[in-house]
């Protein structure tokens, strides 16, 4: 019995060690209003590295967190210097 219990002990300590090193590249956001007053609870969000393709949203990615796929297939587009629109893979 105490075989046992040894066992389930370090087994949850190696998921306590294990775990932070898997959301090593992620950080947490603090719950805050937005300026038109709506809440924003607080929650996790991959490390800002400017790769669209490095993110929980993007399709093939899922988010540790929450266990859902991610959808997104193209980078968010902006506006260019002449007004046209364009889409960056490292700009978001």
């Amino acid at each position: 019995m105490k075989k046992v219990l040894l066992v389930v002990l370090l087994v949850l300590a190696s998921i306590g060690v294990v775990s932070p090193v898997l959301a090593q590249g992620s950080t947490r956001v603090r719950p805050y209003f937005r300026r038109d007053g709506t809440w924003v609870p607080g929650h996790y969000r991959t490390l800002p590295d400017g790769n669209f393709y490095n993110n929980w949203s993007t399709r093939g990615n899922i988010n540790p967190f929450t266990g859902r796929e991610g959808t997104r297939v193209t980078p968010p587009r902006y506006r260019d210097s002449l007004g046209g629109y364009r889409y960056n893979r490292y700009r978001f």
